[in-house]
């Protein structure tokens, strides 16, 4: 299990009852748009640098986004275009057919 996925179980641990079944922990994964490697690396730092940004009133958004970048040894680079990633207009099309 890789950081990204540990970050993401301490996610899961947090919004969700010990008791969760399968089938409402797959249910909340699909719910925040996890479905793959892609999309909970960016679900992932997005908390990460909310949780550093907020918890520390004296760190900037940049701070804690090099801090995600170190904790999860990625570049800071990768970091920002994941906490700024925007979907492109087939993505939104795809996302909201899904939901009808």
């Amino acid at each position: 299990m890789n950081k990204y996925e540990k970050w993401l179980l301490k996610m899961v641990e947090q919004e969700l009852p010990r008791s969760a079944t399968k089938s409402e922990v797959i249910e909340w994964l699909a719910e925040k748009g996890i479905t793959d490697n892609t999309n909970c690396r960016r679900v992932v730092l997005s908390d990460f640098v909310a949780k550093e940004y907020n918890g520390n009133r004296r760190l900037s958004k940049g701070d804690a986004m090099y801090r995600a970048a170190d904790y999860f040894g990625a570049s800071y680079e990768m970091v920002r275009n994941n906490i700024y990633y925007k979907p492109s207009g087939s993505e939104q099309t795809r996302k909201t057919n899904q939901k009808q």
